[in-house]
């Protein structure tokens, strides 16, 4: 009868507790939402409703940007989550009620650390399925959007830059732009300056992936790269100027490694580590013919030049760094997206010990010490990524994970003073 009263305890127990986890976490969840990304959301919506895109585009092109929010809200409102529900236990004197029924803190505990490894398992998935998914998903909207809307290619009275080109434009009416320069490189070295009363789009029926401007009134001023001075001068009633779909989605939305999938981010590392393995293959073949040089050169009496020159030769390639900053950054990325989700877990150890302090308006003292250890996580993650990129002599590991053991370890500290007390 004992045994099953006491099972009964530990099942109340656990449903109150994930019960004020999960209020003060959707609280939390949507603080951080509002005050950190909701700028994200309001930009797009004024974008592009500014852009004349139906409001169901917009709220689409919004829900294929969420999985990057939702996968940073999910680590901070766990924090503020655990932080106010051991605030309030404490100020109401449950905790203490609890230890006097004989129940300890680990069985308090050892819930919201399976709600702390639950939410971390679905912040990963968010950002490394979601996120890439979303990414795509919202490139290929985008692109179906530019045919359809001119104003999204040639914004009004703008400068915009691609890939090879660069394109000024006046006024849009009525999908015709107005007063359209076009800055690019022409075919055989050749800078051109092309300008137009009026531009339009028409979408290029036998080629994928390009969208044609009609362009009336037309003059192009085309000079020599080598040659200044040499200079063509043409004009014509029409002309139609193509521009690459891919250059026009790369300066909107083409996907960094950031926002890639851990297994797509380990293929572009792998990748660059073969290339570097090749480079410096060669590099060390060029040292050992050189070495050769230098030997034979010494063995005929080369003159003292000559075999400066090949020692200079075999220091500069000895001397070569054999780190490589972009697979760095590949590095970084990838354990980054491991550190950001499984700070859930972190602050459930650090937040459990430090939420008991609480004496008094636990859920408000609790609340304003989150978003304390919320910026001091963040200034260290940024700090880490910082000196990982500036020192390629740093473990790419160490500098994203850094964060995480610091949590964790003041978390370990703070638990253990508080149950020897």
């Amino acid at each position: 009868m004992q045994s099953e009263n006491r099972r009964s305890w530990s099942s109340v127990l656990v449903r109150y507790t994930i019960k004020e986890f999960l209020f003060s976490f959707t609280v939390a969840f949507l603080f951080f939402i509002v005050i950190f990304f909701v700028n994200q959301i309001l930009v797009i919506a004024r974008d592009r409703l500014s852009e004349n895109v139906s409001i169901i585009d917009t709220l689409r092109l919004i829900v294929f940007a969420m999985p990057a929010i939702v996968a940073l809200s999910f680590p901070f409102g766990t924090l503020l989550a655990v932080l106010m529900t051991t605030g309030k236990l404490a100020s109401d004197n449950e905790i203490l009620a609890l230890q006097a029924s004989g129940i300890s803190l680990p069985r308090i505990f050892i819930p919201l650390m399976a709600v702390g490894l639950l939410f971390s398992g679905i912040s990963f998935v968010t950002n490394d399925y979601f996120l890439p998914l979303g990414t795509l998903r919202y490139t290929q909207l985008y692109q179906e959007l530019l045919f359809s809307n001119s104003e999204l290619v040639l914004q009004p009275n703008s400068i915009q830059r691609y890939d090879e080109s660069t394109i000024i434009t006046g006024d849009v009416r009525s999908g015709i732009v107005y007063q359209v320069v076009i800055l690019d490189q022409g075919e055989e070295q050749t800078n051109r300056i092309i300008s137009a009363e009026t531009a339009q789009i028409i979408r290029n029926a036998k080629q994928d992936g390009v969208i044609s401007l009609s362009l009336g009134g037309v003059t192009i001023h085309e000079a020599d790269i080598e040659n200044p001075r040499d200079y063509t001068l043409t004009t014509s009633d029409t002309m139609v100027y193509s521009i690459l779909l891919n250059q026009l989605t790369s300066s909107i939305r083409n996907p960094s490694a950031r926002e890639m999938s851990s297994l797509d981010v380990y293929d572009l590392i792998l990748a660059r580590e073969g290339v570097l393995q090749d480079r410096w293959l060669r590099a060390d073949r060029e040292i050992a013919l050189a070495l050769s040089r230098l030997i034979s050169a010494y063995h005929s009496g080369g003159d003292g030049p000559q075999l400066q020159g090949l020692i200079t030769q075999i220091d500069d390639l000895r001397n070569q760094p054999r780190v490589d900053r972009t697979l760095q950054l590949y590095k970084i990325e990838f354990w980054k997206k491991f550190s950001i989700p499984f700070a859930c877990f972190t602050f459930i150890i650090l937040g459990f010990p430090v939420g008991l302090i609480a004496r008094h308006n636990g859920r408000a003292v609790g609340f304003g010490i989150g978003v304390l250890f919320a910026v001091v996580y963040w200034a260290l993650l940024l700090g880490g990524e910082a000196l990982g990129v500036q020192n390629l002599r740093i473990p790419p590991m160490v500098a994203m994970l850094f964060p995480n053991v610091m949590m964790v370890l003041a978390g370990v500290i703070l638990y253990t003073v508080k149950t020897r007390r």
